[in-house]
């Protein structure tokens, strides 16, 4: 909500707190269940990320394509990662090629892609990319 007027304005800094927020395990946007509901909610944040980028007037059109690329490749990154985490197999699969065609797998996508055929490898990172 904020980036349209940060674009254009200086940022300033209060040094109270102002509020605090209450985490509620009941909570309907923390109860995030099945896979496909974790990716839809990447594809919503992603969206509204672009739409914000894309409603700014005081950006530029060369401007708005080059965030929309950074936030694209950091939501492709999200979902090949939680499909990795989550043994989604051929899901990982498919993000990762996304991730290929746009120039974007860095070698630790790489290495996770390799431990999808690998169970020895899957075991190694198995605690690493939980945390």
């Amino acid at each position: 909500m904020l980036l349209p007027v940060l674009y254009t304005n200086a940022c300033g800094y209060l040094p109270e707190t102002l509020y605090y927020i209450v985490e509620h395990n009941d909570s309907h946007s923390r109860n995030l269940e099945t896979f496909q509901q974790k990716v839809d909610r990447t594809f919503e944040h992603e969206a509204i990320l672009v739409n914000t980028i894309f409603g700014i007037p005081a950006m530029s059109e060369k401007e708005k394509i080059y965030y929309q690329k950074i936030v694209e490749c950091r939501y492709s990154r999200k979902r090949f990662k939680l499909a990795v985490v989550e043994k989604k197999k051929l899901e990982a699969m498919e993000y990762y090629q996304i991730l290929r065609s746009r120039k974007q797998a860095r070698i630790k996508e790489r290495i996770l892609y390799a431990s999808l055929n690998n169970r020895l490898l899957a075991s190694i990172l198995s605690s690493k990319i939980k945390g």
